[in-house]
């Protein structure tokens, strides 16, 4: 008996673990579904943060390096950090907690430290004056000396501005200093008039408004005028007026150029802010417009179609209306380039990032900052007091983009004034403009620069460590975008674009067509840079050419083209490389892989010698390392150094396709091997990938490349966005989760 009760008990327990086991796996599964829920669902700010801790609470309940790959997704994607909130209860709370009743205007001071908001007007209630924040995290904003509603502007460090407005019939406009308290223009009115809706220039130099005899009054009544401002005459000047009532006002910025109203039937014009001329008219909408802003048209024409240049061609402007309504217009285009859906009620404020490519609305039930060229959402503002930022008004981005200031009306709930940081310095940053399935990303040779072709015919260009847009260009088409190829220049100031039928050089700085070249329809295209000579191209004509060669071509001054030598292709051309100026050619085909002296055509010879075909194999940005596949097994991959032609290593049972130029770090995608459903890095000679980042996303084909240093990973996506990882960022914050 006693034997029995012995072997019971242990029975119970081990019963009793197995189930306790039990528990802590499903609380980790729970945990990693919890942190899958906010990677893929709609984000808000703080999303990274959380959905990391939550997988290293899974880490803690049983550690696993099975972690890893899911704690990678979480270092990719805009994030937002709440920096500073001043939270105004709602409207059956006290007075005394707040001067104001909510902000309704905001603008960051050009070194994107302070905040200046204008207070929120109730008809018929108190005016309370705008409120200054110091971007001290424990201070309050400090309340200015005069009361009255009206739009803000911080034109350099020493000016907050207000252009002061009431709520009765005024006879002037007052511009004044905020924080000194002295009066700087008086705007004066032909007569006393209501101001329904007024606009400042962020650089103070333009005002805008539009009054009316009668509060209300009846849309003929009204009169829209615009003044110049000069604030060391201390003079402002009438330069236009039109009839009608304007319900959305706005300026370019940060030099005011450009002018755009929008009316209560959907119709917005855009003017010069020099002399008031129109521009450009369109109808968005049969319903009010709300709100306008204008942003920097990152979008380049190719050049194939010349067209005169136009006042308007350098900005988008963003319409925001009545019931929720948003779209993106492209001026220069004059089309919409796309809609956004999901604001509630009304679009009260709209601002771009310093870029073009993120725009962010004011609504009810929370701000949004969307995506300009896809559209998607990517980022819901929430308060951290309730979740709910309610009837925000305000919103502006801090001159570098890296902040966005909120404002919000206090109306059914609590309102105020919140600052955050957006960040994407967890290891991965993403690039946006661009709207096709992604086909080639390349890295400038020292680093500077991102560029991607898309398989819809752009062409984007990015600064790496900031992740500024510098241009996206619409470029000729070729046959297919795998085949075209684009170059950086040995300064870095222009890119080369090859496809189709032509070659074309645009400069960063002014993304300008500068130079182009034409040649018969052709494929493969290979372009090199080479200090103090002509570029390179090498590629295969597909006109004449029943050998498949390849043609090698200078581009000369004056779209002059110089024939240098051809190498045969035969069978069925895959592709080919050319490295860092043109120093080797690859060529891959059903004949086999061959390496060629890229400024002669000389035959290199590879060893171990391939015998029959290949279609795999790839040369390093610089031609000190080639992979190709292992004599007589597919399966494998060899890693030759060309320095000496002897093997750096083999990868087995997978396909690397690029690897740095040390041979020590290669990638691969599920295009390559079905294991890597993703970007996996590994190192050369282990079976299993590091990381793989984008898992269930894998890039298409070619749509990947490693650094020379193997420091930065970069790939394209199927939305149009580019990815670029900072290895040892990547792997310091993966270190928690094990080794592989």
């Amino acid at each position: 008996m006693l034997f029995a009760l012995v072997g019971g008990l242990a029975f119970a327990a081990k019963l009793a673990d197995e189930k306790q086991k039990q528990i802590v796996e499903q609380q980790r599964e729970r945990a990693v579904l919890d942190s899958q829920h906010l990677l893929l669902g709609e984000r808000s700010g703080g999303w990274s943060r959380e959905s990391m801790r939550l997988l290293e609470a899974a880490n803690k309940l049983r550690p696993g390096d099975d972690l890893r790959d899911p704690a990678a997704a979480t270092l990719a994607g805009l994030d937002a950090e709440r920096i500073y909130e001043h939270y105004i209860p709602g409207p059956r709370a006290p007075r005394k907690y707040s001067n104001v009743l909510g902000y309704d205007e905001v603008a960051f001071s050009p070194d994107g430290i302070r905040v200046l908001a204008g207070a929120w007007w109730i008809r018929n209630q108190k005016l309370f004056p705008a409120e200054l924040w110091d971007g001290n995290a424990a201070s309050k904003p400090s309340p200015t000396a005069r009361p009255g509603r009206g739009p803000v502007a911080f034109p350099d460090a020493d000016s907050p501005l207000q252009l002061l407005l009431t709520d009765q019939p005024q006879k002037t406009l007052t511009l004044w200093n905020v924080a000194t308290d002295v009066t700087l223009i008086e705007v004066a009115l032909p007569e006393a008039r209501y101001v329904e809706i007024a606009a400042l220039s962020s650089d103070a130099n333009f005002a805008a408004a539009t009054l009316t005899p009668k509060r209300d009054d009846d849309a003929k009544n009204a009169v829209t005028v615009l003044w110049s401002l000069d604030r060391k005459k201390r003079t402002a000047t009438r330069i236009r007026e039109w009839p009608g009532r304007a319900t959305a006002l706005a300026f370019t910025s940060p030099a005011a150029a450009l002018f755009a109203t929008g009316s209560e039937t959907g119709e917005i014009v855009i003017r010069s802010a020099a002399d008031g001329a129109e521009v450009h008219r369109m109808d968005e909408v049969e319903h009010p417009i709300l709100s306008l802003a204008f942003g920097r048209n990152y979008r380049r024409p190719s050049g194939e179609r010349p067209v005169p240049p136009h006042a308007a061609d350098e900005w988008l402007l963003a319409a925001g209306s009545h019931g929720g309504g948003l779209s993106v217009w492209d001026l220069r285009t004059r089309k919409r380039i796309t809609s956004l859906y999901g604001n509630a009620y009304g679009v009260h404020r709209l601002a771009f990032s310093p870029d073009g490519t993120l725009l962010a609305s004011a609504s009810r039930l929370n701000p949004i900052l969307w995506d300009v060229a896809t559209g998607q959402r990517v980022l819901r503002f929430q308060s951290a007091e309730n979740g709910l930022i309610d009837y925000s008004s305000g919103i502006a981005f801090s001159p570098d983009g890296g902040k966005l200031a909120i404002g919000c009306r206090v109306v059914f709930v609590g309102g105020g004034l919140d600052v955050f940081r957006l960040s994407e310095d967890r290891g991965v940053r993403t690039y946006r403009g661009m709207t096709g399935v992604l086909e080639r990303v390349w890295l400038s040779r020292s680093g500077k620069y991102v560029a991607a072709l898309a398989q819809n015919w752009q062409l984007g260009v990015w600064e790496k460590d900031t992740g500024r847009t510098v241009a996206v260009w619409d470029v000729p088409a070729g046959i297919t975008a795998d085949n075209a190829a684009a170059e950086f220049d040995a300064d870095e100031r222009e890119i080369l674009f090859a496809s189709g039928r032509r070659v074309s050089r645009w400069n960063l700085a002014t993304g300008a067509r500068t130079g182009v070249w034409k040649m018969p329809l052709g494929l493969n295209d290979c372009l090199a840079t080479r200090p103090g000579k002509k570029p390179l191209l090498v590629r295969r004509d597909v006109v004449d050419n029943p050998k498949n060669e390849f043609r090698a071509r200078e581009l000369g001054p004056n779209e002059g083209l110089s024939d240098l030598y051809t190498v045969p292709g035969g069978g069925d051309v895959h592709s080919g490389l050319l490295s860092a100026g043109g120093r080797l050619l690859f060529v891959k085909s059903t004949h086999g892989a061959k390496l060629y002296d890229g400024e002669t055509g000389t035959p290199v010879p590879i060893e171990p010698a391939r015998a029959g075909g290949s279609d795999f194999g790839w040369l390093s940005p610089n031609g000190k390392v080639l992979t190709i596949h292992e004599a007589g097994n597919e399966e494998n991959t060899v890693v030759l150094g060309l320095a000496d032609r002897k093997p750096l290593g083999v990868q087995h049972r997978g396909i690397l396709s690029r690897t740095d130029e040390s041979g020590r770090l290669g990638i691969s995608s599920q295009v390559d091997h079905p294991s890597d459903d993703g970007v996996a890095l590994y190192r050369i000679g282990e079976a299993r990938p590091l990381v793989t980042f984008d898992r269930r996303r894998p890039p298409i084909t070619n749509c990947y490349d490693i650094s020379p240093d193997g420091r930065f990973i970069l790939w394209g996506r199927w939305d149009g966005t580019v990815c670029v990882a900072d290895v040892n960022m990547c792997m310091e914050q993966l270190a928690k989760f094990g080794k592989r």
